[in-house]
């Protein structure tokens, strides 16, 4: 199900920011005022040798009114924090916005590259205007190189990062790591067995959805193998390295102890290459997302509640 195909009368918003660089991977987040969303900015030709800087790398930040006419646009001054951080420096990638006691806050992936090597680093900030304050790194638990779409959720002002939903592996941050024991619990409404094949990630922040939790994830899998022949062989796509990999997305629901109820159908936004879910909030009829599409484009979708039934 692709949802600007099959919602044709949905809402679509198109974010803007004043860069010359490609933009993508929106994080949307509601505030008292409208709407905050995050915004990454990247070079979109790859860098061409070990001298050159690994994709120039930006965020910006736009708050918008309720209806979405712009209050403000600038860009978060992250270079001092990157030059003096290791685990940073070629960029902050992919930020999760949330509100943690009356703040705003990002949950970054900073990006470090050694010759042909990526590290990834999750890099928590306040964001005060344009600046990052008091930024943290947060080493892996699992002492892994590379760590990525850790997911975001705040309950009774305790701070809780998602690091892996199947296995469900959860942590309460108190300016370290605490992994969270749960009492693991089998849902009679889940019929669905666990996602298979190919590589389950985070996507959005968790929101309060009632007495449970409701966030976006994705599950990568690599496009048909005549499919990526063709296109790297034949056609010659210059998209190739961005549609040999699609990516389904599902809403899940959790309980209060961060068991899963429920997954939704799989769904895409409007294409089957990468395209990534960075945020999610609730509106006065509905739900939205903000996602990118192809690391070119970043957008903002408004599901009514009818059309959000539908997906289940």
């Amino acid at each position: 199900m692709k949802l600007t195909e099959q919602f044709k009368e949905a809402r679509i918003i198109d974010i803007k920011v004043p860069t010359s660089l490609a933009i993508c991977n929106p994080s949307l987040v509601a505030s008292q005022e409208g709407w905050d969303v995050l915004v990454r900015a990247l070079d979109p030709v790859p860098y061409q040798g070990d001298d050159c800087e690994f994709l120039s790398s930006e965020n910006w930040l736009v708050r918008y009114y309720p209806d979405f006419s712009v209050r403000s646009i600038f860009k978060l001054n992250d270079l001092d924090f990157r030059n003096n951080c290791r685990e940073a420096t070629h960029g902050l990638e992919d930020g999760r916005l949330f509100y943690w006691k009356h703040q705003l806050f990002g949950l970054f992936s900073g990006l470090r590259r050694e010759g042909n090597k990526y590290f990834n680093t999750m890099v928590l900030s306040k964001i005060d205007g344009d600046t990052l304050v008091d930024p943290l790194v947060i080493p892996s638990p699992q002492g892994q190189e590379r760590e990525k779409n850790w997911m975001p959720y705040v309950k009774n002002d305790e701070l809780y990062l998602i690091y892996s939903t199947q296995p469900m592996e959860v942590y309460r941050y108190t300016g370290k790591l605490e992994r969270l024991g749960r009492e693991e619990k089998q849902h009679a409404k889940l019929t669905i067995p666990p996602l298979g094949g190919a590589m389950l990630s985070g996507s959005s922040q968790l929101i309060d959805w009632g007495e449970t939790s409701l966030a976006v994830v994705h599950h990568r899998r690599k496009s048909p193998l005549l499919g990526k022949l063709v296109m790297k062989h034949v056609t010659k796509d210059p998209d190739y390295q961005r549609k040999k990999v699609q990516f389904d997305h599902y809403f899940i629901r959790l309980d209060k102890d961060f068991n899963l109820m429920a997954r939704s159908k799989k769904f895409q936004f409007e294409t089957s290459g990468v395209e990534f879910c960075a945020g999610l909030a609730l509106g006065s009829q509905g739900i939205l997302l903000s996602y990118g599409v192809m690391d070119r484009l970043a957008r903002i979708i408004h599901l009514n509640n009818k059309e959000f039934d539908i997906i289940w």
